[in-house]
């Protein structure tokens, strides 16, 4: 049988652990509650990410953009060819391609959350595409499923944001991005949340909804 002290000390050990996963949790929130995200693509993982996904983007540039609150909180990193902006997902020794980018900026912000409550944390993401006209959407990658749903939300002339408020739900911003100086691509933005839109909760089930923008 275990001994009082024994007893004791266990029962520390999980309300230290537990104080420290709530503490995580609430400065990840935190962080994901800004409504200004600035992306600086690194070498970082490139070779190793370079290695498994070879092919049409071999003469592009790749650029690490993982925001660092993801890096801190999750084992997901994400990759952005500067010049197509084809981004993919590597996880777990896989790629996963992250939506359509052809004509526009792929990937452009990036957030977790638990939504579906199985305590792994997904990855939620937006991109944009579109050479004629150009349409923000956003995704959501489930570790336990191993893949990538792209919802059937679309906005429609302007990009899009996350953004977390105080509980940790993630809801859609329109959002401005403008491009760093002498950057010459596109990994290497800062993207700024504008009008709220819709929660992602919301957009879950939906298929083929249109948002207009008032520009």
């Amino acid at each position: 049988m275990m001994k009082n002290g024994q007893l004791v000390c266990l029962s520390l050990c999980v309300i230290f652990l537990l104080s420290g996963c709530a503490a995580g949790n609430a400065a990840l929130i935190r962080r994901q509650m800004e409504r200004t995200n600035t992306i600086a693509g690194t070498a970082d993982g490139v070779e190793e990410f370079a290695a498994l996904n070879t092919g049409d983007n071999e003469y592009d540039t790749c650029y690490n953009i993982t925001p660092e609150y993801i890096a801190a909180y999750s084992d997901y990193r994400v990759f952005k060819y500067n010049s197509s902006c084809a981004s993919y997902l590597y996880y777990a020794d896989d790629v996963y391609p992250m939506g359509d980018y052809f004509g526009g900026l792929g990937v452009t912000d990036m957030k977790l959350a638990d939504m579906n409550g199985d305590s792994a944390m997904e990855l939620y993401f937006t991109f944009s595409f579109g050479s004629g006209i150009h349409r923000s959407m956003a995704g959501m990658f489930d570790p336990a499923a191993k893949a990538v749903t792209v919802y059937g939300f679309a906005c429609w002339g302007k990009d899009m944001m996350i953004v977390s408020d105080e509980k940790g739900k993630l809801s859609l911003y329109e959002a401005n991005l403008s491009l760093a100086p002498n950057s010459n691509g596109y990994a290497h933005f800062t993207i700024e949340a504008d009008n709220y839109i819709t929660d992602i909760a919301d957009i879950v089930h939906v298929d083929n909804e249109v948002y207009m923008p008032q520009l």
